[in-house]
């Protein structure tokens, strides 16, 4: 099974921010990570992507999406789907 995940996750892994270490460690013990095509330009227009990358996730097939959007990570818990609160899962957790 495959995990997604989003820019601000994929940034730390080169901008060694405060979450850069658990980034690291989703990355040694994860060998199937995906980063989608549109990654480059959330990070060049830092647009709320959050939605593409759980809609891919799904197209995709994968066990979910690691993301560090508090606020997406609130609005999700808030849909009343919980399929979709297993697929989105916190770097910080």
């Amino acid at each position: 099974m495959s995990l997604v995940v989003d820019t601000p996750v994929a940034l730390n892994w080169v901008l060694h921010e405060p979450s850069s270490a658990a980034a690291e460690a989703l990355l040694r013990i994860e060998p199937n990570l995906l980063v989608p095509d549109f990654w480059l330009g959330e990070a060049a227009n830092h647009s709320p992507y959050d939605t593409l990358y759980l809609t891919f996730a799904i197209a995709m097939g994968a066990q979910g999406v690691v993301v560090s959007d508090r606020a997406f990570v609130r609005a999700i818990r808030a849909s009343g789907n919980p399929r979709l609160w297993k697929m989105v899962i916190p770097l910080d957790e």
